[in-house]
């Protein structure tokens, strides 16, 4: 339990070191455009990664990181459509439970066996999850049918994400994460020209990336091969634990987030973030106690 509890929060440092300088790549050149450069850079860590260690090319392992990759940028796509028609202090939270709710929702109706404390753990790490993406609130918002029904679809897709990937053969090594990064690469390529076309503008990532500066470029592939890291060790720890304790534990990826945004861009925590933070370490000793 040790090793995928380490492993699974190891996966979300990067995630969550990801997020962050995509998120300042976002801000810079347009959220599309980043998440493509962001997918281009781990396409191109997997692709090294695959060569070093290797992979047993099957059908299976190819349809569950098809499977995968499509929910995952679906995610994306709707998470960043949900945060321009709903207040991020709402939604944030419901999202980052659903990340975590689903795979948990998923190993219990397959019959996942967990002692008492990892349970307990479960418990604090769902908490954790929602805590952790609670921002303050300005006035008072109403959210919107649509944009629960765009918030929830953006968390069940993530949750489903990782759901994908927990049932590739073990014997395939990383080609279902190179296969989930290659795809959702492609995809986001095909949405960007056909939006380019759209507009009649120029090539949506070549002429962003014209007028940004080698900071941003080079923060951009700190995010890509973050990205890629990120998906190797869940991958690896899906293969040696179970889909509980990993979706869990995966979804505290905000707290890296929120840790460099204080240390960076000088944020502060909330209350809730500071309780949630303390309870995602709680939850991971339980887990490796468990």
């Amino acid at each position: 339990m040790i090793l995928v509890v380490v492993l699974t929060l190891a996966s979300a440092l990067s995630y969550g070191v990801s997020d962050f300088f995509g998120t300042l790549g976002a801000r810079r050149f347009g959220v599309l455009p980043a998440t493509t450069l962001t997918y281009l850079w781990a396409t191109v860590a997997l692709s090294a990664g695959l060569i070093s260690v290797g992979g047993t090319w099957s059908g299976e392992a190819v349809l569950w990181g098809a499977v995968s990759g499509v929910a995952a940028v679906f995610g994306f796509v709707l998470f960043y459509q949900a945060l321009t028609v709903g207040p991020v202090s709402v939604l944030s939270p419901v999202i980052g439970l659903l990340v975590a709710g689903v795979p948990v929702g998923v190993a219990t109706v397959a019959g996942t066996q967990l002692s008492g404390a990892a349970w307990v753990a479960v418990g604090l790490a769902l908490a954790s999850a929602v805590l952790v993406s609670t921002s303050r609130r300005e006035g008072s918002a109403r959210v919107s049918r649509q944009a629960w029904i765009v918030g929830i679809g953006s968390g069940i897709a993530f949750g489903l994400s990782v759901v994908a990937l927990s049932f590739a053969p073990g014997s395939a090594g990383l080609v279902p994460a190179f296969v989930e990064i290659g795809l959702g690469l492609l995809l986001l390529l095909v949405l960007g020209m056909w939006r380019s076309r759209s507009a009649g503008g120029r090539p949506f990532v070549l002429g962003r990336l014209r007028s940004a500066g080698p900071r941003w470029i080079a923060g951009s592939m700190v995010a890509g091969v973050l990205l890629g890291v990120g998906d190797a060790l869940l991958l690896v720890a899906l293969y040696s634990g179970n889909l509980a304790v990993v979706g869990v534990l995966v979804a505290l990826y905000p707290v890296a987030t929120i840790l460099l945004s204080i240390a960076v861009l000088g944020e502060r925590l909330t209350l809730p973030q500071s309780i949630g933070v303390g309870t995602a370490l709680a939850s991971s000793a339980l887990f490796a106690l468990g």
